[in-house]
């Protein structure tokens, strides 16, 4: 199974204890300009992940996806490529509304318990990355 996971400053540093207990899958991190630095640093803490780079047009991003049997994200444009391309997707809620995206029966929320403190917070913080564990993760994608 090919999984796909966006390093969103608010869950990068967990990617490898992820790719830890889904060692039977393949993961490809995608992202943006912003993530290119943090995936270069997954890449070499967990050297099978592989990176799908971060300068692609929408075209490329969204065939990357559909290429994918699975998404890992956070609220971005990759959460809404996969709604788009029918993946089941699992969508983490660190600072943003899970009220504000329609699941359509394939996306589950997960949604951190610290996010009405954290609401609409940009600035990293280790307590909200610690929230949602990767072992919960995990278990949302064997569901």
């Amino acid at each position: 199974m090919k999984i796909m996971i966006l390093s969103s400053k608010h869950f990068y540093n967990r990617i490898p204890e992820i790719k830890n207990l889904l060692e039977n899958y393949y993961v490809l991190l995608l992202g943006g300009k912003e993530e290119k630095t943090r995936n270069k640093k997954i890449k070499e803490s967990v050297p099978d992940v592989i990176d799908a780079g971060s300068n692609h047009d929408l075209r490329t991003f969204a065939a990357f996806v559909g290429e994918c049997d699975a998404v890992i994200t956070a609220d971005s444009l990759l959460l809404h490529l996969a709604i788009a391309a029918n993946k089941k997707t699992i969508a983490i809620f660190n600072c943003t509304s899970p009220d504000e995206i329609y699941d359509y029966g394939i996306v589950r929320k997960l949604v951190n318990p610290y996010l009405n403190e954290w609401f609409y917070n940009t600035k990293e913080n280790d307590k909200i990355r610690k929230a949602i564990t990767p072992k919960i993760v995990e278990e949302a994608l064997i569901e």
